[in-house]
């Protein structure tokens, strides 16, 4: 099992999707990976972008936005979810980080 969900998050964090690929020739990899496990419900940090972000400094901002939302509803929630997570832009953390984690 730990094979396949390994391979399965690799696959999405490498693989973009094919929308648009001709028109921008987009093949990125992720910039930026967060996972959490736990016992606490799962939980979705998509309000971190109710509102759009603008500007030249997005994926700094959006970054910003979901770890703050995820340490404040830690806080209210009173969870202590773990988690791990890589940053291409700051160098930080790895792919490999992140697969070990969600395979531990």
């Amino acid at each position: 099992a730990n094979q396949t969900i390994r391979a399965f998050t690799e696959a999405a964090l490498k693989v973009s999707p094919t929308g648009k690929q001709n028109s921008f020739a987009s093949r990125a990899y992720a910039s930026w990976a967060l996972a959490e496990k736990g016992t606490d419900q799962p939980r979705s940090l998509a309000a971190a972008f109710y509102e759009p972000i603008n500007g030249t400094r997005q994926l700094d901002v959006a970054v910003q936005r979901i770890t703050t939302l995820r340490e404040n509803m830690n806080t209210v929630y009173e969870q202590k979810t773990e988690c791990a997570s890589f940053d291409v832009m700051n160098k930080q953390g790895s792919m490999k980080d992140v697969l070990d984690f969600i395979c531990a």
